[in-house]
């Protein structure tokens, strides 16, 4: 049996949108209407047809603005409201989930999410330097997930922890950084890096499966080579931390230790004739062969993360 009965998916959308620029400052504001119709038929876990049919119509609208503090500096804030449909998978869901090794049950009951964000952006751009930061708040009128319920669900092919789809209020925040800055003789040294917190609305709950603390970084070399050739060299290593928001009487097994997993990348280009180029490109992942496993992976509770990986690829473009 599918995990998911055939279904048919009508969307249609209308919107506005208005614009003002001065010369420091500019605003918009935005208008949409959508509505989706969702029509299914399947057999349930007792050979009986189904058929059903949902209509979402949703109204959302957004605010927002920018002002040029400077020539490097500028300021962006939005505020929007937005709505996502519950997808056929988390409706009607009955069997396996694919590469999860769990059982997985939709809710047929599902609403529509509706989220009210509010998003602050600061950037720099310079010469050398490159910073953006991102802050946002986000609250969600019946936020989708899926969850344990502590119970294991018998197949043919074994025994899988078994989930179902729930909806709850919920209040996101977090932030974003990506900053770069390039040094003299081709070095470029980047880092990027976001936060993630979620709670449900009244109880402060912790949410299962949303990502901790992770901090990227880069050293790149782009050598210049001549004779029409490019090259680049890039070593990069990753952090994630372990994730300690999360509520261990929800979740079936505890959070992994954090890990920290190096990479690297070489790129060498040729301009031809009309113009067409190469490109040749090695590039390693887990060069360390770090044995680790990522929070909001589902095979955590089965195996680690994939280990060391080095691949080599050459691109004609034409």
């Amino acid at each position: 049996m599918p995990i998911i009965p055939n279904y048919t998916e009508v969307t249609g959308a209308a919107h506005l949108l208005q614009k003002y620029q001065a010369e420091r400052w500019g605003a918009e504001v935005g208008l949409r209407l959508d509505q989706m119709t969702l029509k299914v038929a399947g057999y349930d876990i007792y050979q009986q047809l189904f058929k059903d049919t949902k209509r979402f119509t949703n109204v959302t609208y957004s605010i927002g603005g920018h002002y040029h503090l400077s020539p490097l500096w500028h300021l962006t804030t939005n505020l929007g409201a937005a709505f996502r449909a519950p997808h056929v998978h988390e409706l009607y869901s009955e069997g396996n989930q694919h590469g999860s090794a769990i059982y997985i049950r939709g809710n047929r009951d599902l609403k529509s999410e509706r989220g009210y964000k509010w998003i602050t952006s600061v950037e720099h751009s310079g010469e050398r330097l490159h910073v953006r930061a991102d802050g946002y708040l986000q609250w969600i009128d019946g936020y989708i997930f899926d969850a344990p319920t502590h119970t294991m669900h018998t197949t043919l092919s074994g025994e899988y922890p078994f989930f179902t789809y729930q909806q709850r209020d919920a209040f996101f925040r977090g932030f974003d950084i990506d900053a770069s800055y390039r040094f003299p003789q081709d070095i470029e040294y980047g880092v990027k890096s976001f936060m993630v917190w979620a709670n449900e609305r009244g109880t402060g709950q912790l949410f299962p499966y949303i990502p901790s603390f992770h901090l990227g970084q880069h050293l790149s070399w782009s050598p210049k080579l001549g004779g029409g050739f490019s090259g680049k060299v890039t070593l990069n290593h990753l952090f994630v931390a372990r994730q300690t928001r999360f509520d261990s009487a929800i979740d079936i097994a505890d959070a992994p230790p954090a890990y920290g997993v190096w990479g690297a990348e070489v790129e060498l280009s040729k301009t031809l004739k009309n113009g067409q180029s190469l490109r040749l490109l090695l590039t390693g992942d887990n060069l360390l062969n770090a044995e680790y496993k990522e929070y909001t992976n589902r095979a955590r509770y089965y195996t680690h993360e994939a280990g060391r990986d080095i691949r080599a690829s050459l691109l004609w473009k034409f």
